[in-house]
């Protein structure tokens, strides 16, 4: 697992709180959702200082949020 990825696992587990912005990739590999499926579902944040649009620490946990429930979504129509 990347470093970047390591502290988006952590914080969204809650073991630290960082002010930091993450990169799509970031978001991608802790909620493992495709990154073009983060781009067009997650919120993000134009960072003008990163050169690109970001994600914060809440808009990774929403990502994380937005996975389980197309997960159980995916599951329900399947088991349907």
């Amino acid at each position: 697992m990347a470093e970047g990825n390591d502290r988006a696992v952590a914080l969204h587990r809650g073991e630290v709180r960082s002010p930091e912005m993450f990169t799509v990739k970031d978001v991608a590999e802790a909620c493992g959702l495709p990154q073009p499926v983060v781009a067009q579902l997650v919120p993000r944040t134009w960072a003008a200082a990163e050169g690109g649009w970001m994600y914060t620490a809440d808009q990774l946990r929403s990502a994380v949020e937005i996975a389980a429930e197309l997960r159980r979504t995916r599951l329900k129509s399947v088991s349907s």
